[in-house]
């Protein structure tokens, strides 16, 4: 796991436990995207990391919602489909929100 995302797992991780629960890390793609996963309340949000051409990383953070990713595979939508850039289907499974906003957002 790249150590930038690793570094706001944690934080995401700290919050959550001063809110009172406890998120799972899950590391997606080694480099840039990890899952903060409340089992408990079956809520996800990712956190994708880009750099850009001048070597700056960036940070993108939104929520997933869970039960419209899996009507859209029990549908026969394929993951292309699903994340594809500007679509109807992604902005209904993906919420951008702020980074600040995750451990709340996952209680």
């Amino acid at each position: 796991m790249n150590h930038l995302l690793k570094s706001k797992a944690n934080v995401c991780r700290t919050r959550a436990k001063v809110l009172g629960y406890d998120i799972e890390i899950v590391n997606c793609d080694p480099d840039n995207l990890i899952l903060l996963v409340n089992r408990k309340r079956e809520k996800v949000a990712a956190l994708g990391l880009e750099v850009d051409k001048n070597g700056e990383p960036s940070f993108t953070s939104f929520m997933i919602d869970v039960r419209k990713w899996m009507w859209a595979e029990a549908e026969g939508f394929s993951r292309d489909q699903m994340t594809e850039a500007g679509s109807e289907l992604r902005k209904t499974i993906f919420e951008t929100v702020e980074f600040e906003d995750i451990p709340k957002l996952l209680k």
